[in-house]
Order: C-alpha cells, then structure tokens, then sequence
C-alpha cells in the first residue's frame, strides 16, 4: 500500500465528508457506515491495535451519529487522527501522511497525489500510494482469495480488530 522509502509513518490524517442526499442510513451510524474503512487503514498501517482512543460525535437527526472524530495513539508511537460526516455539502476524502522523511497528501476522489518533501528526490509523488480506491483493492483482494484459496489482503483477525476498535470508538 505504502511505499517502503517513505520510512515509518509517525501520523496519519484521513478525512472523509459526503453527502447523504439520496443516500439515507437509517440504521446505521456513521462510524459503522463511513469510518469503519478509516479505522482499517490505520489498524492496517500501524500492523498494531490502538493503545489509546480519544472520539467524540455529533447526531444531526435524532437518533444516529452523523459526524464523528477520533485519535488513536498507537503502542509504536503513531498517531491516527479520523474525522467522519455524512451531513457535508461537499465530498472531501483525502489521507496524509507523515513520516521524518516524509510528508504526503492523496486526494482520494480525484486520485492526486502530491509529496510535500522528501529525502530522496528521484521519487515521482504518483509512485507512492499504489491504488486509488483502497475498498476497490481490498474488494478484488477478497474476490482474488476465493478463487485461489489464498489469504486476502485482510484477514479474519484484522477484520475483528478493526470492529473491536470501531465498538470502542461507539462507546
């Protein structure tokens, strides 16, 4: 997902804002709906579960939760800062990274990817995150699983990482 000569990612941001015109949950919160595939990126990035959780959320409607907001501090030292809504005028879904020798945005809707600087400039910005819809890549992974019998790109164990983490984040 990564690429190695970024070094070891100290933080992480990703942001994602929709709309939810002609998209109504009504069942479901958007920590279940919307930021649970940012808590898999970041358990995912990390390779370790969060040592510590501080989130907060707001309900628009009355009953679900429609923005929420969290930080994970990771054992290794990173941080992973997630901000969620499905009440946004405008769809926004970008990640940055930030490492000693790095520091790097990706708009994920319209695939840009721009390095803000780095130790080794004969690295072309376009070369580091390998795919634009990371749900996309985990989706043929799965699919790529069940037709070789292989291990997909996440597993079990990450899956219940990321719903453990997703139920603290709830409570």
């Amino acid at each position: 997902l990564l690429h190695p000569s970024l070094g070891m990612p100290q933080r992480i941001e990703i942001t994602r804002l929709a709309s939810s015109l002609g998209r109504e949950p009504d069942s479901i919160d958007v920590v279940s709906d919307l930021m649970i595939h940012d808590i898999d990126l970041s358990l995912f990035i990390a390779r370790e579960t969060p040592r510590s959780l501080l989130a907060s959320g707001q309900k628009i409607r009355p009953d679900l939760w429609d923005e929420a907001s969290a930080t994970f501090s990771f054992p290794n030292g990173m941080v992973a800062r997630l901000q969620t809504s499905r009440v946004s005028p405008s769809t926004v879904r970008t990640f940055r990274l930030f490492t000693e020798e790095a520091a790097l945005a990706v708009d994920m809707v319209s695939g840009e990817t721009t390095l803000y600087e780095h130790k080794n400039k004969n690295l072309n910005p376009q070369d580091l995150a390998t795919e634009k819809d990371p749900l996309l890549a985990q989706a043929k992974s799965f699919l790529h699983a069940i037709q070789t019998k292989t291990q997909p790109l996440v597993s079990i164990s990450d899956a219940v990482a990321v719903m453990e983490t997703l139920e603290r984040i709830k409570s």
